[in-house]
């Protein structure tokens, strides 16, 4: 078993998803299966690459969400008969992600999901006219559309999925 206190930075932006990565060396035949995230016995781990420790990274995808007044975080590995595990990185990221560009009177703003439900944000798209809203799952495929005239533009981001709006 490995553990590691890290400090979070002293200010946290509010609804943060916690990515963990972890390590795990197999002895060059490990993969996870997609539905459990247990480890099985199939030769997919090729040649070591930049990682200074033998081994396939393995990400998981914790359950919580960091809360705003978090200031420290406890992450702990275990392993399992002649396994090995040791935690790699702790990746922080934002409910939703956003990148909102514009000019010559348009704008396009692309807003990622790493939540578990739908959530609501509001994005202040430049440009002028009615913007069109695009939403697709997390499978990809287009689970709404709307246009919208106001210039803070009310967007539904699915599970997984992102939401395109352009004007």
């Amino acid at each position: 078993m490995s553990t590691r206190n890290l400090k979070a930075p002293a200010v946290l932006v509010a609804g943060l998803a916690i990515v963990a990565s972890t390590l795990a060396s197999v002895e060059g035949r490990v993969a996870a299966e997609p539905s459990s995230g247990r480890l099985t016995n199939l030769p997919v781990v090729g040649a070591q690459g930049a990682s200074p420790a033998p081994g396939a990274l393995l990400p998981r995808t914790l359950p919580e969400v960091l809360d705003r007044s978090a200031r420290a975080l406890k992450a702990t590995t275990t392993a399992r008969g002649g396994d090995t595990t040791r935690l790699d990185a702790v990746v922080l990221q934002p409910l939703v992600s956003r990148l909102v560009l514009g000019g010559h009177r348009h704008g396009t703003a692309l807003l990622r999901s790493a939540g578990r439900s739908v959530l609501h944000r509001q994005v202040a798209v430049p440009g002028t006219g009615r913007a069109e809203v695009w939403s697709y799952d997390g499978r990809g495929r287009l689970w709404r559309h709307r246009t919208s005239t106001a210039s803070v533009v009310p967007v539904p981001v699915a599970p997984g999925g992102v939401t395109i709006v352009r004007r």
